[in-house]
């Protein structure tokens, strides 16, 4: 009986050619890039996110704060000054944003996921010729796609960072390092009381990166004008 004998050249085993090589390498190459890539954009997204519940919480927290204590004092008496102190009490902060600043008193801040600061402050100005308290906040050091995202505000004052919101704007002071004060720049857009965010003029204020959000939030009505601020000093104007 004769056996069936395969030939040897059938059991040799096909080898790889060099295009096919390559083109498993490009396509492994591109599975990580994309990977990477979406694993980037959901963590930023998961930031902006949490920014946002932030800020409203907070802002929500002051803003109610300030509008009680205001009802127990004369309009000669708004206090004005830091309100981060406020916010962080509250527990409305969550725990992996509240750092130290390493300053001579180790104070505590509100860091963002960028890096940069948050600061809030009672300000006060004037409605209908009365004065009033408001509320003013800072985000320091915004990246572009932060910037974009959270700078938007609609004609009745809703953003994503809060309600009650009569002014939106976005600033460059050219100051990139931990700064509790309210050092104001160059504003290079923002949209005031009864106005929508223009998306094409925020866009172009936010491009660069590295842009400070100012965000003005009303206690007791739409006020006549914006506090003047600077250097942590806050004077009114009329």
């Amino acid at each position: 009986m004769k056996l069936f004998r395969p030939d040897k050249g059938s059991m040799r085993k096909r080898a790889i050619s060099l295009i096919e090589g390559v083109l498993y390498l490009v396509v492994a190459l591109a599975i990580i890039v994309g990977g990477t890539l979406f694993f980037q954009q959901a963590s930023f997204n998961r930031q902006v996110n949490a920014t946002a519940a932030m800020m409203t919480s907070v802002s929500t927290y002051i803003v109610a704060r300030t509008k009680d204590s205001s009802q127990t004092r004369s309009d000669t008496n708004f206090e004005t000054g830091d309100a981060t102190t406020w916010a962080i009490k509250s527990g409305a902060v969550q725990a992996d944003m509240i750092d130290e600043v390493n300053d001579f008193l180790q104070t505590e801040a509100i860091r963002l996921p960028w890096g940069g600061l948050v600061t809030f402050y009672e300000a006060a100005t004037y409605v209908d010729g009365h004065r009033t308290p408001v509320i003013a906040a800072r985000m320091n050091d915004m990246p572009t796609g932060a910037c974009m995202r959270l700078g938007h505000k609609n004609q009745v004052g809703d953003t994503m960072i809060g309600g009650r919101v009569f002014a939106l704007g976005v600033e460059e002071n050219d100051f990139h390092e931990d700064d509790l004060a309210w050092t104001s720049g160059e504003i290079r857009y923002i949209a005031r009381a009864g106005e929508q965010t223009d998306m094409a003029s925020l866009a172009a204020a936010c491009e660069g990166g590295k842009r400070d959000l100012v965000v003005y939030y009303e206690v007791a009505g739409i006020p006549d004008a914006l506090p003047t601020m600077g250097g942590g000093d806050l004077s009114l104007i009329h």
